[in-house]
């Protein structure tokens, strides 16, 4: 005899505690906007539920929008349970757990896509440094004028966005470009921005040595700071260093580097709807960068995009991207010096997207 809707409810609750690892739990506190007080009492699944319950986070009318926010194997893991007594949401939805209002930019369908009709499709704003002052005691990055050049042909000429690209600006004049992209009222239906430079983990550097963080750029471009992109996609790419090391190939495939995924991310994780942030390395690892053709991140970015927009979702070509590129590396083994393997090369994406996103009509 199937239970009824809230014993369901209770047993759902109880399998996301159970299933969820330490990290997930770490991470999803982040990406909730739990209370600052209260991060620290979450060490696990079961206590992240508890403090949901208390600040009224979770409720039977909520079930829903906790699965979305599930790692995908998790999320897929549960959902029939809840499906069996509780009719789902439209893709679309929004409940009081979303971190944002509702989508009020576009009008709302049924579709399981943004719109995407406008010519162009929205502003693509390329940030890419080179050149850093001897005071910053960063090095060139070499190979980085191979990725400008493609960004702009793949974003403008290829998916058809307005691009605007910004060379070796300082920090004052990263700043001020950032504020007016972000004033502009002529928003079409999606946003980009392409990050190329140093990085630290949780910042990128301007040619003067001045650290930008990227939540605070993505800041910038939420609904109560830029109305224009309310409801519509707001896609990042951040090509940098977040640490030193390369990752590397394991006798067993990709190997423990790349698990528990979501604890490293925490800090980069989006607070609120419609954003997909794209890293091109790990948090903790280097990127990958090739002075005679640039990073191989925006190489695969490049040749997936424009072999696949007209087809295939965003998501879908990011996932592309990562197989792709480490099915080279498999191929092409590159051993560097002090390494005990061959590196490989994982590239994340987070995303806290309520619909597809096509780059096509």
């Amino acid at each position: 005899m199937m239970a009824d809707r809230g014993t369901n409810y209770r047993t759902v609750l109880a399998d996301v505690a159970d299933e969820l690892t330490d990290d997930d739990a770490k991470a999803l506190a982040f990406e909730l906007v739990i209370p600052r007080g209260e991060r620290g009492k979450i060490i696990n699944g079961r206590t992240l539920i508890d403090v949901m319950e208390k600040n009224e986070m979770v409720s039977e009318d909520k079930v829903d929008q906790l699965l979305k926010l599930l790692r995908k194997d998790v999320a897929m893991l549960l959902q029939p349970n809840w499906k069996a007594t509780n009719k789902l949401k439209t893709p679309g939805a929004v409940s009081s757990l979303d971190t944002c209002d509702s989508p009020s930019g576009q009008e709302q369908s049924s579709s399981d896509r943004y719109q995407m009709n406008q010519i162009p499709r929205g502003h693509c704003l390329i940030l890419t440094y080179d050149e850093f002052t001897s005071e910053s005691k960063l090095k060139k990055r070499a190979g980085n004028e191979k990725d400008k050049v493609k960004l702009n042909e793949l974003f403008g000429e290829v998916l058809n966005f307005e691009v605007h690209d910004e060379y070796n600006l300082n920090y004052e004049g990263t700043n001020e470009v950032i504020s007016k992209m972000a004033a502009k009222e002529d928003h079409k239906d999606c946003f980009i921005c392409c990050v190329c430079s140093h990085g630290d983990g949780q910042a990128f550097f301007t040619t003067d040595g001045g650290k930008i963080e990227f939540q605070y750029l993505m800041d910038k471009f939420k609904p109560q700071n830029c109305e224009g992109l309310r409801g519509k996609p707001k896609i990042f790419f951040f090509v940098t260093c977040l640490g030193e090391r390369f990752q590397e190939f394991h006798k067993d495939g990709i190997g423990s580097d790349g698990a528990g995924l979501m604890g490293k991310l925490s800090g980069l994780w989006a607070k609120e709807a419609d954003f997909c942030i794209c890293l091109s390395t790990v948090p903790g690892y280097a990127n990958a960068r090739d002075p005679s053709k640039g990073t191989i991140y925006v190489q695969n970015v490049y040749e997936c995009f424009k072999a696949n927009y007209k087809s295939t979702g965003l998501i879908d070509m990011l996932n592309d991207v990562r197989e792709r590129t480490n099915e080279k590396l498999k191929q092409n083994p590159v051993q560097l010096k002090s390494y005990d393997s061959p590196i490989c090369h994982i590239s994340p994406t987070i995303s806290t997207l309520l619909r597809k996103v096509y780059f096509s009509s």
